[in-house]
This record gives structure tokens, C-alpha cells and sequence, in this order.
């Protein structure tokens, strides 16, 4: 008999490597925003995200990529805002 290997809900394997999935909801919860609001930002393709059947998915490497743009257009509007013409 094989050991089974145990899932991790929101995760799949993909080229061997886990790669976590999200809900609207996690995205909601992550970026501390309304439900609704989340399910905009996926609307609007400000966050790329997928389907599976009736359910919407984001990577979590999307998400941690719009968090990181978000941050640098964040400081980059304080420091030209600040210092700039």
C-alpha cells in the first residue's frame, strides 16, 4: 500500500510544485477589502483570475504581484507627489 498524500484545501500540484488557489472571499479577506469589492477588482481584470466550473480561482501569485504593484505605484506617487514637478 502507498501512503496518500494528505490535500491542502486551496492548493493544487502543478510541474510537481503546490500552487495555492484562491477564493473571491480569501482575496477579500487578504487584501482586508468587501466581498463585493473583491469580486470587482476580478471583473475588471485588475487581479488576473480564472474559472473552474462555476467557481473563480486566483494564484496566490497574482494576488501577491497586484499587492506588490499596488505598494510601488503607492510609493512612487508619495515620492514624486513629495518631490516632484
Amino acid at each position: 500500500m502507498g501512503t496518500a498524500r494528505p490535500k491542502k484545501k486551496g492548493s493544487r500540484l502543478l510541474d510537481g510544485q503546490s500552487e495555492r488557489l484562491l477564493s473571491p472571499e480569501q482575496v477579500a479577506e487578504r487584501l482586508g477589502i468587501g466581498r463585493t469589492f473583491a469580486y470587482k477588482l476580478l471583473a475588471e481584470k485588475r487581479i488576473p483570475s480564472f474559472t473552474i466550473g462555476k467557481l473563480r480561482r486566483v494564484r496566490e501569485a497574482d494576488l501577491d504581484r497586484y499587492i506588490e504593484e499596488r505598494l510601488s505605484a503607492e510609493a512612487s506617487s508619495v515620492i514624486y507627489g513629495r518631490f516632484g514637478s
